[in-house]
């Protein structure tokens, strides 16, 4: 795959690159599959719940969580663990630091809600 744009940012490892094309992969055709439920959903149900475009860029979010998620936990990174052992606790390292983004970024999220809502220019 060295003749595609997409070799720049992969590595150079041929069985981690194939690994990653693989969770691309799986990630586009979900997101194709759960786009379109939505619209099949929007147009027989029209309940206005979400926007378009919201739920569009949910699916494009929820994509590269996919991949990060599918990568982390396939356990690629960790060729220097030797024993299960070693490895369960690399996981369960992962786990807290993948937790403690979570909550960041929840966090960030209400934060920015409650500055939009008592902005002048924003619209409850």
């Amino acid at each position: 795959m060295k003749k595609s744009w997409l070799s720049i940012f992969l590595p150079e490892d041929e069985y981690i690159e194939k690994r990653i094309l693989y969770f691309l992969g799986e990630a586009a055709i979900l997101g194709i599959c759960v786009s379109l439920l939505f619209l099949i959903a929007s147009y027989t149900y029209p309940l206005h719940i979400i926007e378009t475009n919201m739920f569009f860029s949910f699916v494009v979010v929820g994509q590269v969580i996919y991949i990060f998620l599918r990568y982390i936990f396939s356990g690629m990174e960790y060729t220097d663990t030797f024993s299960s052992n070693d490895y369960k606790r690399e996981m369960k390292k992962s786990f807290f630091n993948l937790l403690h983004l979570c909550l960041y970024f929840l966090r960030s999220m209400y934060w920015l809600a409650v500055f939009h809502k008592n902005s002048p220019s924003g619209e409850t």
